[in-house]
């Protein structure tokens, strides 16, 4: 027989809570898959906006260099490439500050994710009260999941 629900007991600070553990279908895979999709779609844009930022502002220093000596062939469009770099850098410094306001840490993605999986994986009588204690408690999603599934290990070997 093949089990997809393992019912479990869980205690923090002596207090039980009963729930029910169930695998993951495909479909709910996937919403807590795009929750880090999304993340790491918003760190590499930010990762491409310094590689930008670095580039641009590489050019600018060697284009002061070059203007700095005396015999440039080619004064006049390097400095108009100086010009569009000076407008260039500040807003790729804004682009960067903006997406820094709104771009989620790793720790802050994982624990989205792990609560996102507690909402679709976990049932069961107790399972409000748990997550009432997690949240009055300020428990780690992750840590609570790592918790699990032992419980949940072990609910299998029993099998």
């Amino acid at each position: 027989m093949i089990k997809t629900r393992y019912p479990i007991a869980l205690e923090i600070d002596d207090q039980p809570f009963s729930i029910v553990v169930n695998e993951p279908t495909k479909a709910q895979q996937k919403k807590i898959g795009d929750i880090f999709d999304k993340s790491a779609l918003e760190h590499s844009k930010r990762d491409s906006l310094q590689s930008e930022l670095n580039e641009t502002q590489n050019e600018f220093d060697i284009n002061k260099q070059i203007l700095s000596e005396d015999d440039v062939n080619d004064r006049h469009s390097i400095l108009l490439e100086q010009k569009a770099h000076n407008k260039r850098i500040p807003q790729i410094l804004k682009d960067i500050t903006e997406l820094d306001k709104t771009l989620t840490n790793m720790s802050e993605t994982l624990n989205e994710a792990f609560a996102k999986r507690f909402d679709l994986l976990v049932s069961g009588n107790d399972k409000a009260a748990l997550k009432k204690e997690i949240e009055t408690k300020n428990i780690n999603y992750q840590v609570l999941f790592n918790a699990i599934s032992e419980l949940v290990k072990k609910e299998k070997v029993k099998k």
